[in-house]
């Protein structure tokens, strides 16, 4: 299972507010990253989405090739969504892993319950 996470930057004095996205891949060294001014024609998932599409763009990641036969589907987080990247296979697994995290891992690490 691949993960891209996208994060949203709030607007500096000298930057407008941007998208960060992030394909974790632990087989690569070089991590592939974008960031990119925020659409604003866009609204909702759509805006992260277009992060992950640009990513996919700038690194040449041949969608249909890298990820055939396979189901991506964001989850919200605090600043953005995380882009799940699973075959048939790999979502019983990581539906296993999420059922045995504890409520206090999940809490400790900022999330609420």
């Amino acid at each position: 299972m691949k993960i891209i996470k996208t994060v949203y930057l709030s607007p500096t004095n000298t930057r407008g507010a941007r998208i960060k996205a992030t394909l974790n891949d632990d087989r690569r060294d070089d991590t592939p990253t974008i960031t990119m001014g925020y659409p604003h024609e866009l609204s909702g998932v759509e805006v992260y989405a277009a992060a992950v599409r640009a990513l996919f763009l700038k690194h040449n990641i041949n969608i249909c090739d890298t990820f055939r036969d396979r189901t991506m589907f964001p989850v919200s987080t605090r600043r953005g969504y995380d882009f799940f990247i699973t075959g048939n296979n790999d979502t019983r697994i990581s539906i296993d892993r999420l059922m045995h995290l504890s409520p206090e891992i999940i809490v400790s690490n900022g999330g609420d319950l």
